[in-house]
């Protein structure tokens, strides 16, 4: 009987000198740090590496909203403006890329295992010695994100970011939008409009995904006198279709009729068009 128990325990993992079982750990990583948020970006359709900046923002959400955290898994540091972290690609490399083989093509780190999720916006960059000093380039390649994308515990990531070469490049598959602001009828002083953005859904499996943290042109236009933005650079269509649905946001400041205010709605991109889209607030 004594050896009978001895045997059931053994089976149960209830003997005084089991071992525990070991946590998953992703390749390349560590106990503290077991899974790794990260992946790949190359210019589509060029195939080449990027000039780029990836901010990557990882952590999970309560019932408050999202917690944002560094990849120790401590809260994230202010002075990164919401990213846990940035990966600067190939600092040196012209804004058109580069076909070198060597070249960095990957991004991403290990992180803490109270990561649940994380999301990655990336900038083409033009050339500099000092990375952080690099300014924003769209000369050759628009901007990309990814959404919604979920972290399981040990396991290793590898999630393909496409960054759109522009339609005005030459090849590409991109267009954009764009308009006037107005409150109830009334210009808007382009001083007091604090952003242009669009937004793609969450991560897809193929295709780009187009992304706009900024207005590209944003003025007060004359004859009579308007507040003008415009929006390039966007994917124009992925995984077959030929077109790409985004969340466009416009937010004015103490000039329409509220401390803040913010325009959203759903806008469709095609290659090559820049249809008219006045933003009215009231």
């Amino acid at each position: 009987m004594i050896r009978l128990l001895a045997a059931v325990c053994l089976l149960l993992g209830l003997a005084g000198n089991a071992a525990p079982a070991q946590a998953a750990v992703a390749p390349g990583c560590t106990a503290a740090r077991p899974s790794f948020v990260g992946g790949t970006l190359v210019g589509v359709p060029d195939g080449r590496a990027l000039d780029a900046h990836v901010g990557v923002t990882v952590g999970y959400k309560t019932s408050s909203g999202f917690v944002v955290l560094d990849p120790g898994g401590g809260p994230g540091d202010p002075a990164l403006a919401g990213y846990s972290w940035i990966d600067h690609l190939n600092p040196t490399v012209p804004a058109t890329g580069t076909t070198d083989p060597a070249a960095q093509r990957t991004w991403g780190m290990c992180v803490a295992a109270n990561v649940r999720l994380f999301y990655a916006e990336v900038y083409p960059k033009a050339p500099s010695s000092d990375p952080a000093t690099q300014r924003t380039d769209k000369s050759r390649y628009g901007s990309t994100a990814y959404y919604s994308g979920t972290v399981t515990v040990g396991q290793r990531l590898n999630v393909g970011l496409r960054a759109p070469v522009t339609f005005q490049a030459g090849g590409g598959n991109t267009g954009g939008v764009q308009g006037y602001i107005t409150y109830k009828g009334v210009p808007v002083p382009a001083a007091n409009i604090t952003r242009v953005r669009a937004f793609p859904g969450p991560g897809a499996t193929c295709g780009v995904e187009g992304y706009s943290a900024a207005a590209d042109q944003l003025l007060t236009a004359a004859g009579p006198t308007r507040t003008y933005y415009r929006l390039d650079y966007l994917a124009g269509g992925q995984c077959g279709y030929t077109s790409q649905a985004y969340s466009f946001q416009v937010t004015c400041a103490a000039a329409c009729g509220a401390a803040s205010k913010t325009f959203v709605r759903q806008i469709s991109v095609r290659k090559g068009k820049w249809p008219r889209f006045d933003v009215a607030f009231d």
